[in-house]
């Protein structure tokens, strides 16, 4: 049985609205010079990134930490 923490989580997450960033030119060449980078890193285009709307001007790494930050948001 879920908690009350998961179910209000999973609400969240329906209202995160996930984002693109696309590399410039010069960065794409940046990367794929990098030999310390692994060879998706190298060959990657951009970025994904993940904003929710009760949480203006931040964006966050994954889909959970964003819902997260937001039902925080509105505890505190």
């Amino acid at each position: 049985m879920a908690s009350n923490f998961e179910v209000a989580l999973k609400a969240e997450m329906k209202k995160v609205i996930r984002c693109f960033n696309a590399y410039s030119s010069d960065q794409r060449a940046s990367n794929a010079a990098n030999f310390r980078m692994g060879y998706q890193q190298r060959r990657s285009i951009g970025d994904f990134y993940y904003v929710h709307p009760d949480v203006p001007n931040v964006a966050f790494p994954t889909r959970t930490r964003a819902a997260q930050h937001a039902l925080t948001k509105r505890e505190g």
